[in-house]
């Protein structure tokens, strides 16, 4: 599950929209044990076991102007993340 909320409002010829949500990203097998604990590596990463799941939450919001054929579109966003 990805806990997220979008909205969007529209008004005339403005499309108001906002979105925020949260992940968690666990290390995969070879970020956490690729060459673990060998004497000797030559090539390659090293992993680690005790690496943490990365978190982040993130923010959206943005404006969009329908005039006709035109379309403009402004967007910021936002990430905060911990690992």
């Amino acid at each position: 599950m990805i806990p997220q909320i979008n909205a969007s409002y529209k008004i005339n010829k403005l499309q108001l929209r906002g979105s925020a949500g949260k992940t968690i990203r666990e290390a995969d097998f070879t970020e956490r044990f690729n060459n673990y604990n060998k004497a000797l590596v030559t090539s390659g990463s090293i992993g680690n076991p005790d690496l943490q799941a990365e978190r982040s939450f993130s923010y959206e919001a943005g404006v969009d102007y329908y005039g006709g054929e035109l379309k403009i579109s402004v967007t910021a966003f936002r990430r905060d993340q911990k690992m």
